[in-house]
């Protein structure tokens, strides 16, 4: 059984990514976090079932949201170097596993489900929104 709780940190650094756009670019909803999510998710099953991904058909704000989470995601998985842009994110922690990145991508898109239901199109967005610095 998985526990999001050992991978809190992860959680948050994904969350960042996706804060930081929507700061951004205000317009994003909690459906285009749900794409965005759904293109990150695909990307990294692909890349476990060697695979292409499935093309997907994301907007301009889809595209910034998943450029984000990607480049948090790559960073966590211990890819990105120096010279990619990893220097702005500080110092890496242990890499973790594709698997890891997967279920905590799929944590995030029950919670966009979950306060975007309760609270609406933008109720994931300004939720989480508050306890990003």
């Amino acid at each position: 059984m998985w526990n999001e709780d050992g991978y809190l940190d992860i959680l948050q650094n994904i969350e960042f990514a996706i804060v930081a756009t929507y700061r951004e670019m205000p317009e994003i909803c909690d459906g285009n976090v749900m794409r965005a999510l759904e293109a990150v998710a695909e990307h990294y099953r692909a890349e476990l079932a060697r695979r292409e991904p499935r093309p997907a058909n994301l907007s301009v704000e889809e595209r910034a949201l998943v450029d984000g989470m990607r480049e948090i995601c790559d960073w966590r998985l211990g890819r990105l170097t120096p010279s990619e842009g990893a220097a702005a994110l500080g110092e890496a922690p242990d890499p973790v596993p594709v698997d890891v990145i997967l279920r905590c991508l799929k944590q995030i898109q029950k919670s966009v489900k979950r306060w975007n239901k309760r609270y609406g199109e933008r109720g994931y967005l300004e939720l989480v929104d508050q306890f990003i610095l």
